[in-house]
């Protein structure tokens, strides 16, 4: 019986050779369909160029090599991990993967058939053809293909756990130390592992309470000629809006879209007629996609509550003023998706949060003629959120518990406005607005979360993710409709420039009723 060299022999067999006959490997000999076992009864002869594989799993389980006579080695003898959970503390002793009656000669090579980017397979002799296998791991084992920090915390809890990892984690670890050997596989794995798809979510929520602080603001108020003192104006203004960032630094990419509704009403003081002060709230909702390596999808709903004042003696001219303040609570849930080559998972988390807001600015009008009037304005506008802790529901092996977070900005705005008046004959009106601001963040602009995977939590990390740019300018442009002194139509248009990997456009129609 002869294997020829650059041949194959494998599978389950019994090979009887009659008295003078020899069994030869010359070429591979690898026992088992994945394990399994090969007796030979007589004599077997490896060749120098000849190659015994032998392949092991993680429970225990080997291929078998079994001599009825005497063995004669030489060539190569390899062991073969197969993809599976290896623990740190798995030991294999070869005793019962090779058996003869007798034997002569040794094998020239002895080494493991093993692609892996965490694990290497030890054999120490033992004598006697024996060796013991153990599989090692270095202590960075997944940390060390980390592309930044945040995915490196993550590679440094999964460091800590493989020493105790159980059932539910394992066919996590199997995937990725039997992954792409270049470690590829791991470095797009660790920020899908990571709770970076939620700073998306605050950074959502930012842009939809900052849009309507800009709404409720609006441009200026209306002139004594326009509203009564005493007399209630209300207003509902829908409004949208779309947001894509790409992603960049510790910021990730995500396309959001905003939509909803801000309704309240105002009336000028009987007191000083130079100011209106009123309420509002609002309803809004937004839906969320977080790109690649966060494949994420969430969605909010929130509703808020506030109050507003203005003041200004004249629309045309001198110094105006205006603030409000809201609170509000948001419903959202986040859907995420983790793929890395064979594993595949989703995880689902749903929570109750808070926003507030607080802006307050102001500026001073020059009349330039009777229609057109233009000035500095300056703002600044507070806006805090916050998320409870939440706990992921899903696969085992990877949803995590997240702890309770807040973000906090203060945006400076600082530019010019300028507005443009044009009574018709008919006793209609038309006013335009355009607004120019450079925007400033003056907090930081970083979200920090604590995190765990569910069922290890003593492994915790940290992920800080950028939610907004430092700076950008914005433009804002409205048009306005007077039909009568009691009904008022307006659209506003706006967007952030000049910010990095950043587009947006909003906007908005307004309806305001006098009653």
């Amino acid at each position: 019986m002869s294997i020829a060299p650059g041949s194959t022999l494998a599978g389950n067999s019994d090979y009887t050779l009659n008295p003078a006959g020899r069994f030869v490997n010359d070429g591979i000999l690898a026992p088992g369909n994945s394990l399994g076992q090969i007796e030979v009864t007589g004599l077997y002869q490896q060749g120098e160029k000849g190659q015994l594989l032998l392949e092991v799993d993680g429970r225990g389980g080997h291929d078998t090599l079994v001599v009825n006579g005497h063995a004669a080695f030489n060539g190569q003898l390899t062991f073969a991990p197969q993809p599976d959970w290896y623990a740190t503390d798995w030991r294999l002793d070869s005793g019962e993967m090779l058996k003869a009656t007798s034997h002569s000669g040794e094998f020239s090579t002895v080494d493991g058939l093993l692609s892996s980017p965490t694990l290497a397979l030890q054999a120490t002799p033992q004598g006697e053809d024996r060796w013991q296998l153990a599989m090692l791991r270095a202590d960075n084992a997944y940390s060390q293909y980390a592309q930044d920090s945040n995915a490196r915390q993550v590679g440094q809890a999964l460091d800590h756990i493989v020493s105790v990892a159980g059932a539910d984690i394992q066919p996590l670890y199997r995937t990725l130390d039997f992954s792409a050997a270049d470690g590829g596989s791991i470095s797009s794995a660790l920020p899908q592992l990571s709770p970076a798809a939620y700073s998306a979510m605050f950074a959502s929520s930012l842009n939809r309470e900052q849009q309507i602080t800009r709404i409720v603001s609006g441009s200026h108020p209306t002139t004594p000629e326009q509203q009564v003192a005493g007399e209630w104006h209300s207003f509902a203004i829908p409004f949208g809006g779309g947001f894509w960032q790409q992603r960049q630094g510790s910021q990730v990419g995500y396309d959001a879209s905003s939509y909803g509704i801000v309704f309240g009403a105002d009336k000028r003081s009987e007191q000083n007629s130079d100011w209106v002060y009123g309420f509002h709230g609002a309803v809004s909702g937004q839906s969320v996609t977080v790109k690649s390596p966060e494949n994420a999808s969430g969605k909010t709903t929130a509703f808020d509550l506030g109050i507003q004042a203005r003041y200004a003696a004249d629309r045309q001219a001198g110094m105006y003023l205006f603030g409000n303040g809201r609170f509000g609570i948001e419903d959202s849930r986040l859907d995420r998706s983790i793929s890395v080559e064979t594993y595949q998972a989703s995880q689902h988390a749903s929570w109750t949060g808070l926003a507030g807001s607080v802006a307050a600015g102001g500026g001073y009008r020059w009349a330039l003629n009777d229609q057109w009037s233009a000035g500095p304005v300056a703002a600044l506008n507070y806006t805090t959120l916050h998320r409870p802790s939440v706990t992921e529901t899903g696969n085992d092996s990877s949803r995590l518990a997240l702890g309770s977070s807040t973000f906090d900005s203060l945006r400076s705005s600082i530019g010019v406005n300028s507005s443009w008046d044009l009574p018709l004959s008919s006793g209609a009106a038309i006013a335009a607005d355009l607004q120019l601001t450079w925007d400033h963040e003056l907090l930081d602009s970083d979200v920090s979360q604590e995190a765990s995977f569910a069922n290890y939590r003593a492994a915790s990390f940290s992920n800080k993710n950028q939610v907004t740019g430092r700076d950008s300018m914005g433009v804002k442009a409205g048009v306005r409709y007077q039909i009568n002194r009691d009904v008022e139509l307006g659209l506003g248009v706006e967007s952030e420039l000049f910010r990095s990997g950043y587009d947006s456009v909003a906007g908005n129609l307004s309806a305001t009723w006098r009653f």
